[in-house]
């Protein structure tokens, strides 16, 4: 016997949502989605969007960043310097730097999303050769830091390629003191002598009264300069007070990013020197008007060369 159906029992089909009932679901939606926005924002400030991932290279290697060895003594100053574990220092534009247990050392490991195609720049017209261009150029200023300005820049090694010769793990802590251990023959980072920023100098130098090691700093700063350019060498990220800094009493560049050959640069010292001075004087006529003077004095010499 055929079952049949009281058709009043049967579903009845659904109503459209009403607008008034759209516009909350809609409402929600979107509430729903700035939340985890600002959640995964504030989890970003939180660690300065610092992560394994986030340093873990992702792209080809190349051949043409491979590095020149070490001599005996830097060799094993480098394993001093690898033999300790590193905390969170700062985030940079580039890189994200941990300093070592005894302070005399940095780490910067280099921020892969600045280099690694996300799927969005897949679809935006040049993107994905232009993050291409970028690694290059960020990796060639570098190993010209490594390889040839390495007086000028502190820098003790360079690691830019997977390597098996380090055998090292590394431990290093997180802004907020979580702990990782890093195999680093599979990341790309450079070690620098850690310097003392040249406004921080500057600034107790002065505070304290003491002019005469002020002219000296100065003078160190210039010759800085000086030396990148007769390499033949253009830094395009020249700010004195926060990129160059003091080891001991030398000056060194801390900023090794934006370094580009420039043979132009060995017949323009004088021009370079005066140009990259003007933002540091500003500061000193600024914060120490008293000694713009002396400041003054300092760069006209350095200008003679």
């Amino acid at each position: 016997m055929a079952l049949v159906l009281d058709p009043h029992l049967s579903k009845a089909p659904s109503l459209p949502l009403s607008r008034k009932t759209a516009s909350i679901f809609v409402a929600l939606v979107f509430f729903c989605i700035l939340a985890l926005g600002l959640i995964d924002y504030a989890a970003q400030r939180k660690t300065d969007a610092f992560s394994v991932q986030a340093i873990s290279a992702r792209h080809k290697s190349d051949p043409s960043f491979a590095t020149s060895a070490l001599p005996p003594a830097e060799e094993a100053e480098l394993k001093q310097a690898l033999s300790q574990s590193y905390s969170y220092l700062a985030c940079g534009a580039q890189t994200h730097v941990f300093v070592s247990q005894d302070g005399a050392y940095v780490i910067k490991f280099f921020k892969q999303r600045l280099y690694h195609p996300c799927l969005i720049d897949h679809l935006r017209k040049g993107r994905v050769l232009k993050k291409a261009e970028k690694l290059r150029r960020d990796f060639m200023s570098y190993k010209a830091a490594f390889e040839t300005l390495p007086e000028e820049t502190g820098v003790l090694y360079l690691h830019l390629l997977p390597t098996d010769h380090l055998k090292t793990n590394l431990q290093i802590y997180d802004k907020n003191h979580r702990d990782y251990t890093l195999f680093l023959d599979d990341f790309e980072f450079i070690i620098q002598r850690r310097a003392e920023r040249a406004q921080d100098r500057l600034y107790a130098l002065l505070s304290a009264g003491k002019k005469e090691e002020a002219k000296t700093a100065c003078r160190s700063l210039f010759a800085l300069i000086a030396a990148r350019a007769k390499k033949g060498f253009c830094d395009r990220d020249p700010d004195i007070g926060n990129n160059c800094g003091f080891l001991g009493d030398k000056a060194i560049k801390l900023d090794v990013g934006r370094l580009v050959k420039d043979p132009k640069m060995v017949n323009s010292i004088r021009e370079e020197i005066a140009q990259i001075a003007l933002p540091f004087r500003a500061w000193i006529a600024w914060a120490f008007p008293s000694f713009l003077a002396e400041f003054d004095e300092e760069l006209a010499k350095a200008c003679e060369i």
